[in-house]
């Protein structure tokens, strides 16, 4: 169960440098076996000023909030045909508190009953766990940027079919 007093709510532009912050706290930790090389490379491309900006803008981009600071954040992008969650991270301290389920649930059911898509760096073993334990499943893969770095794992959520009943 969520701590009742973690609130989820809309980012705003100024959530900038927290976003950033949080970036930097997150990502050399999940991904210490890829390399320094590419979290920095992730953070500077995907979690810089204008990055956030415009996901902040072109998607539905929900943050956790413990007090005055931002512990999460996750957002899907509704303009693909298939709804796209780009990111979801938790503050390692945060981790283990359902955050991160928190906001993937209320990610998909903005989805409204569609599928929902989204990657992971091969190799990131709690992300392939968590995106599994929640019935995304693999659909594909994307090679990596650079030699030595890790490709992306392609996944989909479906909702499931309730069974027709029969009359």
């Amino acid at each position: 169960m969520l701590r009742t007093d973690i609130v989820m709510r809309r980012a705003t532009p100024d959530d900038n440098a927290d976003l950033i912050a949080l970036a930097e706290d997150v990502w050399p930790v999940a991904y210490a076996y890829a390399g320094s090389d590419y979290a920095q490379h992730t953070i500077d491309t995907w979690w810089n000023t204008e990055a956030n900006l415009r996901s902040i803008d072109q998607t539905t981009m929900l943050v956790a909030v413990d007090g005055e600071q931002i512990v999460g954040m996750g957002n899907i992008d509704f303009r693909p045909d298939v709804p796209i969650i780009w990111k979801l991270a938790v503050h390692p301290r945060y981790q283990g508190w359902r955050i991160g389920l928190a906001l993937l649930e209320e990610l998909i059911a903005l989805a409204n009953q569609a599928p929902v898509r989204l990657a992971y760096a091969e190799g990131n073993e709690q992300a392939a766990r968590f995106y599994a334990s929640y019935g995304f499943e693999p659909i594909g893969r994307n090679e990596p940027e650079q030699p030595g770095w890790p490709g992306q794992v392609r996944v989909e959520w479906r909702p499931r079919q309730q069974p027709r009943s029969a009359h």
